[in-house]
């Protein structure tokens, strides 16, 4: 079965994870709404995970 819905999902920080096979786990993640208005097309990528995963630690620091 192909995905059809796309959610938004807000989470408190991004860190490394050896569980989960991405390599990366959402702190406390919580979906905040079904996006109608986009597609499957329009989702973020494990890339976009990886430079926000970035820019956290730097500001971090």
């Amino acid at each position: 079965m192909e995905p059809r819905i796309v959610l938004e999902v807000a989470f408190q920080g991004i860190q490394k994870s050896q569980r989960h096979d991405c390599g990366y786990a959402l702190r406390f993640p919580r979906i905040k709404r079904i996006r109608e208005d986009k597609n499957v097309d329009n989702i973020d990528t494990l890339e976009y995970v990886r430079r926000l995963y970035e820019h956290f630690r730097k500001v971090a620091t």
